[in-house]
């Protein structure tokens, strides 16, 4: 099977047709610079990709109010 480094976020936009904002998270910030080129490779334009632990984006409002 073959991945390619930014894979589903171009696949993402192909689905969104390549019109509105996509928000594209990568915990591993030494990948963005290759993220970004083959984004531009493949003619997505609606991506910003940046560094950030994806699963620290969101607040879970079920444990947002708990004190521990």
């Amino acid at each position: 099977m073959l991945f390619i480094v930014g894979g589903k976020t171009c696949h993402i936009a192909a689905l969104m047709h390549n019109s509105g904002v996509l928000i594209a998270l990568d915990k591993a910030k030494k990948k963005i610079d290759v993220i970004n080129k083959n984004l531009d490779q493949a003619g997505c334009t609606i991506a910003q990709v940046y560094g950030f632990d994806s699963t620290k984006a969101v607040l879970d409002s079920a444990t947002e109010n708990v004190t521990g």
